[in-house]
């Protein structure tokens, strides 16, 4: 796992946002998230996410969990 690991953080970067797009992000654009952990790495995350603009961000996630990444979304 740890070799996959380096090399998936070799291989993958993130994709900066175009300056001209086809899309309107607040209308077309919408995050689907699948997580069953709400850390710090998720509230960054999620500030990330809403740089882009998007329409909406779905978090599924089980019911345990509802309560506390229901409060980490309302401090983001």
């Amino acid at each position: 796992w740890y070799c996959i690991r380096i090399i998936a953080s070799w291989a993958y970067r993130p994709v900066p946002l175009p300056e001209n797009t086809s899309y309107i992000a607040e209308e077309d654009v919408t995050i689907i998230v699948p997580t069953i952990d709400a850390g710090e790495e998720f509230r960054e995350a999620a500030h990330s996410w809403l740089i882009g603009k998007p329409k909406e961000i779905l978090i599924i996630t089980e019911e345990k969990m509802r309560g506390p990444l229901q409060e980490l979304a309302d401090s983001v």
